[in-house]
Order: structure tokens, then C-alpha cells, then sequence
């Protein structure tokens, strides 16, 4: 069972993981995780596709709407508009009570997932090299 799940994240030392790791594996596995590349999204509204799909609701992402207007497909993927892409997705997550929490993986990626206002700053303070929000972005 455990090896049928594992053979997905081949890319791992499974043999030495860290706890992050296994953090990141189980949340990934189970549909809580997201993760876009560190210079833009691969597809337009990967991110809020992303995070509707962990929500299992449709937000309206005003916000993150807001962030798009007047950016074009290459401002898009220039690195710079993916920090105020999540920075506005956040903005509309507070409007619930949530906040993104990013797992600090040391990827050139940005790897994600919605979580209560409260969880996020008390994890964010206790465990502050595996976790961060957007303030660090």
C-alpha cells in the first residue's frame, strides 16, 4: 500500500526523509497541497483552481482578479507577479478566516495550502524555518 503511494515522489531520498517531507507527501497525496513555479503559473488561475479544489468550493478571488487586470501573459511569468498573485489570494482567503501557509522545501517552487488564520501564525511562529506566509514571499 505504502509503496504504491510513494512510487509517485520518486525525486525523494525515501530512505532518509525529513518530517517536511513526509508532510509535504501526505498533503500532496491527499489533494491539500498546492504548488506553482517560482516565476508564474504554468496555466492561467492555476492557483485559484488549485485552492478551490482544496476548498471544494468556488471562491470569487476579487483580490487575485484585481492583481490580473492589465498583466499580460509574459508579465505574468516574470517572478514578480506570481508574489503578488499569492499576496492577493491570501488577501481573499482572510475574507474566510484563512490564510496560505507555504512549506519552506527549499524548491524553486512555491508550495502551499489554505489554512485557519489561527493555525497559520501559530505554526508559522513555532516552526519558523519549515513554514512562512506571505510576508516572506
Amino acid at each position: 500500500m505504502y509503496s504504491a503511494l510513494l512510487e509517485k515522489y520518486d525525486n525523494f531520498d525515501l530512505n532518509a526523509l525529513q518530517p517536511l517531507e513526509v508532510l509535504y507527501i501526505f498533503g500532496d497525496s491527499k489533494g491539500l497541497i498546492a504548488m506553482t513555479d517560482w516565476r508564474g503559473e504554468e496555466n492561467e488561475r492555476e492557483v485559484e483552481e488549485s485552492l478551490n479544489k482544496i476548498l471544494k468550493q468556488n471562491y470569487a478571488w476579487t483580490n487575485a482578479s484585481k492583481a490580473r487586470e492589465g498583466i499580460n501573459e509574459d508579465q505574468q511569468r516574470n517572478g514578480k507577479f506570481i508574489i503578488e498573485l499569492l499576496k492577493a489570494v491570501d488577501k481573499d482567503l482572510q475574507a474566510t478566516d484563512q490564510r496560505l501557509i507555504f512549506l519552506h522545501l527549499g524548491w524553486d517552487a512555491y508550495v502551499f495550502m489554505p489554512v485557519s488564520s489561527k493555525t497559520c501564525k501559530e505554526v508559522i511562529n513555532k516552526l519558523t524555518t519549515e513554514f512562512y506566509g506571505v510576508e516572506k514571499l
